[in-house]
């Protein structure tokens, strides 16, 4: 599995998936995140609005037939509360969803990773994430891992 950093628009990249790790009790959608909503005309909010996607563990969601993002499905994942949790345990838990959206039949996958990574979140750093994933496959290699998953963070600094 080949795994890759980049700071750049998520909506952009060519993938079979688009993953988006949701923590529960997530404010306003914000980064990549925040873009694929506002590309998606609103439905990640709406959804979460609703209360039909709330983050809580083990949580899944997936849209179909997406228009304006270069992949054609977009796979919300609840990742449950953040706060104490040990950044192991959530690149452990990540490096598991991305294996059933393997299953599902991505082999390229692109990663929202702003909710996990940067400031103040479990991973300080996007390369942080990417090294956790990297050596949890290499600990347990797997013929049904994803061929290359890119972790987009945006940064965007209108001010």
């Amino acid at each position: 599995m080949k795994i890759r950093a980049l700071h750049a628009p998520i909506d952009e990249s060519p993938a079979d998936l688009t993953l988006v790790p949701l923590p529960e009790g997530r404010g306003p959608l914000a980064g990549g995140a925040g873009l694929l909503d506002w590309r998606l005309e609103g439905r990640l909010s709406r959804l979460l609005r609703e209360g039909k996607c709330a983050g809580r563990d083990g949580e899944r969601f997936l849209l179909l037939n997406v228009s304006k993002i270069t992949a054609p499905a977009v796979w919300i994942e609840g990742m449950g509360r953040l706060g104490g949790r040990p950044p192991a345990d959530l690149a452990r838990r990540l490096s598991e969803t991305l294996l059933a959206c393997r299953r599902a039949g991505a082999r390229r996958i692109n990663l929202a990773a702003d909710l996990l990574a940067g400031g103040d979140r479990p991973f300080p750093e996007s390369g942080m994430l990417a090294k956790a994933l990297e050596e949890l496959a290499a600990e347990n290699p797997s013929k049904m891992a994803p061929e290359d998953v890119t972790l987009f963070v945006l940064e965007m600094n209108l001010f």
